[in-house]
């Protein structure tokens, strides 16, 4: 450096500390900040990257218990800017860690403070956004600082293997890691990934680097992913799969002590390309022998089982396709356990005290869907196999006390047999209404007089259906009222309704539609029957189409009725949307300017009037003035704004009112006055939007919460409401109970002295139950992570999984003895691998069949086991395309990384390298059947990816200390910083735009 440069340096540091300090005492935006900054480099370029880096960091003190979200605004403005570098930020992270000081205070000194676990981890996933750009802004730009950020990285994986390790030794309380702590491990893991994700570094790797630099990383990141084991398995998997795939060439695997193949993981880890067919190769060369495999009775019961969670999933092709790859041609077999089985899953959910909507569910499967699968089979079926000995010999396995006959009802009050006791009798009369048995056979299966007949209208043809709705559109209101019947014809009306709905939307007859839709929007259970004969995209697709091109006719008259019918057929998407958890891709709409899209994704955001458009800020005037004036909204304001633009503009509109009663502008009587003009049912389905967002503030809001309260009590306690619009706004309570009900009880636990939160959550409490996530309740969650396996594996979320695979396993050894099935649900298998991971769910699952195979323990129902392990792992294979899985491998892929350990396990436990062997080969030979028989089918096979929210859907009631030992929240879907503050709870206040 020279003498000019050295005298040159104070000064730049002084004007970039007059800068930084500046622009915090105004908290100037971005963009001010941006060019600031560009200026002042061009004019002084000389100080050091890392000192300026420092100098952010050092000056900062919100860092030390939060993060200051101006500061994160500026370092991504930096690097934007190419004025700091990933290794710059990282470098000076590292120089005020908290990591990396020894937190004992020897006597005498003062106690130096350091950033907060939070702002290091939160400044860690700005580093991981950086290297994931897909602009170019994406990092790193240069040679330089690609190995740079691997040094920087290295430094950081050092850091916290020696924290932990130091931790363990010393045996200092205040050493120990806490949540926080871990957090910044997995967040620095997450970095790891997006590096070697980032097209450039993987490209520079290929090419060759600095062998000491890659080396040295290589051995950091063996050391950090065993950390990570203990903390996060999924991620730690993926940290494994890194070493193998990019670094193996460097330095040999490092293998735990619990096993594993050292000499092949360290060849190709299983991953790289070619590795698994000559893993595979090595593997045959053992000569494991498969055994012949049988159908266990809880195969098919556990494949019905994860149909039903969350959203429905019952498409014809899906169930058949699977079964043929269970049973491979065997018809007989195959049918007789289909019907055995949804009997079985009837069962079960009535033992299991399931919500009466679930119950009407699976017997609606049982007694209108089921009978067209026969139907559809016994085209495969010749003499003298017939469809009715098929049925007969199904019926013989129906536990008869949880389906009753008609002659003991009354005996049978008392033990929850009330709700199923005619199933059977409705069953066979579906099987023969699709010609399936003879009418007189029916009191033969029964052993009484049946006390129902056949339909007087005989079997519908849906065709048919559909050309009488069009020559009467009386018709159409007739059929929804037979939608949820049990008569066997449910499918063939639900198929006509969904051709009506899309007919009718093609020719934009919207009074029609309008009909249909508030009739299903309130009606829960005719949209499970819906899906339960179409799919999503299938229904809503033409709906989503009209809404999105909605224009007013040149001679438009009136404008209310437009409204009116807009907002009508809009509610019955958002009731699909909400009920199931959709998203834009699930309902098939591929434009992203759309307006669906747009209102799913930001109709529930705010606007600063900066950002309006004149035309919004023009409508934003109008509905103002229209609502708070004493007179009636007028045509003249509708004319002037679509529906779509309206629906847009809701949550800013009441952010405006909320601010000018805040600001003594607007009386607060005047304020619901006004808003209560939203409760008119032209306007309701606005309220969607509006006490979503207001919902979302009341988290915020501070000086405010009075007045956000008695907005809610307007809108979710309307002192009056006509009739019909009665009925709208309790659909729209279905939709937003949820949401509010778990922000009301934080703000109760908060200020627990209000007493006008307990009647909001009264008026909401009937209507909580309208959504079907895939999640568990806190009960459910409470009672497995507390289970005990008597000594076997241990207890825990593990523990209490091995005990539904026990139970499975006893009940299949007596298929032919009619008992109550074995309890289960799909949601714990798909919490699980949410909170444990897929490698340990997997691991539990192995060991529990290798102790049912082990015949000296007196067990050996290894079939049966094995049958039942392979039919989870094949549930959880795929997730429902285009739908992304939320933890990091799947069962199915998890198996395949386990098969690397088979060559080493197989001379030490053979057993357990017989099991993987075999495992493997059923699961991958039941899958390629699937995919053989239906072209891409895989993808909508029910998997961990359709698990909406899969922790308790009430986790405000559970007690997240119990939870914390249980497992780390997987970041995987983490694509930026709001998706951190999003999971972590931080800075929902701040407006941040990263």
């Amino acid at each position: 450096m020279t003498k000019s440069e050295a005298s040159a340096q104070p000064s730049a540091e002084a004007e970039w500390s007059e800068l930084l300090k500046y622009s915090l005492s105004l908290r100037s935006s971005a963009d001010i900040f941006s060019a600031s900054c560009a200026r002042l480099h061009a004019r002084n370029p000389l100080l050091p990257r890392s000192k300026l880096a420092s100098m952010f960091l050092h000056k900062n003190t919100l860092l030390r218990t939060m993060i200051d979200p101006r500061i994160l605004e500026y370092m991504r403005v930096l690097m934007d800017l190419d004025i700091l570098q990933i290794p710059d930020l990282l470098g000076g992270m590292l120089r005020t860690a908290r990591l990396e000081h020894a937190p004992t205070v020897l006597p005498g000194q003062e106690k130096k403070r350091y950033n907060s676990y939070i702002s290091e981890e939160v400044l860690l996933y700005l580093v991981k956004r950086t290297l994931s750009y897909k602009t170019d802004k994406r990092r790193p730009k240069s040679v330089g600082e690609t190995w740079g950020s691997f040094e920087a990285i290295n430094l950081w994986m050092r850091l916290i293997v020696r924290r932990a390790i130091a931790g363990q030794h010393n045996g200092d309380e205040s050493a120990q890691e806490t949540p926080e702590a871990v957090g910044v491990g997995v967040a620095l893991g997450y970095v790891v990934i997006a590096l070697f994700n980032n097209p450039e570094v993987q490209s520079r790797i290929a090419r060759g680097g600095p062998r000491k630099t890659l080396q040295s990383f290589t051995y950091s990141l063996s050391a950090f992913f065993h950390y990570m084991q203990n903390t996060l398995p999924q991620l730690a998997s993926r940290l494994q799969t890194i070493h193998r795939e990019h670094l193996a060439a460097f330095v040999p695997i490092v293998v735990p002590p619990s096993g594993g193949n050292h000499r092949f993981s360290s060849a190709s880890g299983g991953l790289g390309p070619g590795a698994e067919t000559i893993l595979m190769a090595e593997i045959d060369s053992l000569g494991i022998i498969d055994s012949p495999g049988i159908n266990s009775r809880a195969g098919p019961y556990i494949f019905l089982n994860s149909l039903f969670v969350g959203r429905p999933m019952t498409d014809d092709g899906v169930i058949l396709s699977y079964m043929h790859s269970r049973y491979k041609g065997d018809i007989s077999t195959l049918t007789i356990d289909l019907v055995t089985a949804s009997f079985d899953t009837l069962s079960n959910a009535m033992f299991r005290n399931e919500s009466a909507q679930a119950l009407f569910l699976l017997r609606s499967f049982v007694v209108n869907k089921l009978p067209v699968l026969i139907s559809t089979l016994s085209a495969s079926m010749f003499p003298p196999l017939t469809p009715g000995f098929c049925i007969t010999q199904a019926l013989n396995h129906v536990d008869p006390q949880a389906f009753p006959s008609f002659s003991s009802f009354f005996d049978n009050l008392n033990d929850g047999g009330v709700f199923t006791f005619d199933v059977r009798q409705e069953f066979l009369f579906g099987c023969c209404l699709h010609e399936l048995i003879p009418e007189s056979s029916i009191e033969i299966l029964l052993g009484e007089i049946p006390m129902q007949t056949l339909p007087a209208v005989g079997k519908y043809i849906k065709e048919q259906l559909v050309l009488q709705c069009q020559t009467d559109p009386e018709r159409i209101e007739g059929l929804l009222g037979e939608i949820d019947g049990m008569t066997g014809n449910a499918g063939a009306v639900a198929g006509a309704i969904t051709e009506v709905i899309s007919n009718l939307c093609a020719a934009k007859e919207t009074m029609s539609l309008k009909i249909i839709c508030s009739f299903l929007a309130r009606n829960v259970q005719a949209l499970d029957v819906m899906l339960l004969f179409n799919s999503a995209p299938t229904i809503l697709q033409p709906i989503c189409h009209l809404l999105d091109t909605w224009r007013y006719e040149e001679d438009q008259g009136e404008y209310q009725p437009v409204y009116e019918e807009f907002g009508s057929i809009l509610l019955l998407v958002l009731a699909f949307v909400h009920r199931y958890n959709l998203s834009a891709d699930d309902i098939g709409i591929q434009d992203g300017d759309s307006f669906i899209v747009r209102l799913l994704s930001r109709g529930h955001v705010s606007k600063e009037i900066g950002d309006l458009t004149e035309e919004e800020n023009q409508n934003l005037t109008r509905w103002t003035l229209g609502i708070f004036n004493v007179e009636a909204i007028a045509d003249e304001l509708m004319s002037s704004c679509t529906p779509q633009q309206f629906y847009l503009l809701v949550p800013t509109l009441i952010s405006q009112s909320l601010t000018a009663c805040h600001t003594k502008v607007m009386d607060l009587t005047v304020l619901r006055g006004g808003l209560e003009y939203l409760l008119e049912t032209f306007l309701l389905p606005s309220l969607v939007s509006a006490i979503t967002w207001i919902s979302e503030h009341l988290w915020e809001a501070n000086r405010d919460v009075n007045i956000v309260m008695a907005i809610l009590e307007t809108l979710i306690k309307p002192r009056s409401i006509s009739g019909e619009a009665e009925i709208m706004h309790s659909t729209i309570l279905d939709i937003i109970a949820k949401p509010v009900e778990h922000t009301l009880r934080g703000l109760q636990r908060t200020e627990p002295s209000r007493t006008d939160i307990d009647p909001l959550l009264q008026a909401l409490k009937p209507h909580l139950s309208f959504k079907r996530p895939a999640g568990s309740y806190h009960t459910e969650l409470e009672s497995w992570t507390s289970a005990s396996t008597h000594g076997i594996g241990g207890g825990g979320l593990s523990g209490s999984l091995r005990n539904t695979l026990q139970s499975l396993v006893l009940w299949s050894t007596t298929p032919d003895i009619n008992m109550t099935p074995a309890s289960y649900t799909h949601r714990q298998l798909l919490v699980a691998i949410q909170l444990l991971g897929a490698q340990k769910v997997l691991r539990t699952i192995i060991d529990e069949v290798k102790l049912q195979a082990q015949t000296e323990t007196g067990v050996g129902n290894g079939e049966l086991a094995m049958d039942i392990a392979t039919t989870l792992i094949c549930v959880t294979a795929a997730s429902p395309a285009p739908q992304k899985p939320r933890s990091g491998y799947a069962l199915r892929e998890m198996l395949r990384l386990e098969l690397v350990d088979v060559p080493t396990l197989y001379a030490t436990d053979l057993l357990h390298a017989e099991i993987l062997v075999r495992l493997h080969r059923r699961v991958e030979t039941q899958l390629g059947l699937v995919n053989a028989g239906v072209p891409g089918l895989e993808a909508g096979l029910p998997g961990d990816g359709d698990v909406g929210d899969l922790l308790p859907h009430d986790v405000h009631d559970v007690d997240m200390t119990d939870l914390a030992a249980t497992g780390v929240a997987d970041l995987d879907d983490v694509s930026d910083l709001d998706d951190v503050f999003g999971s972590v709870g931080l800075l929902a206040d701040v407006p941040m735009e990263l």
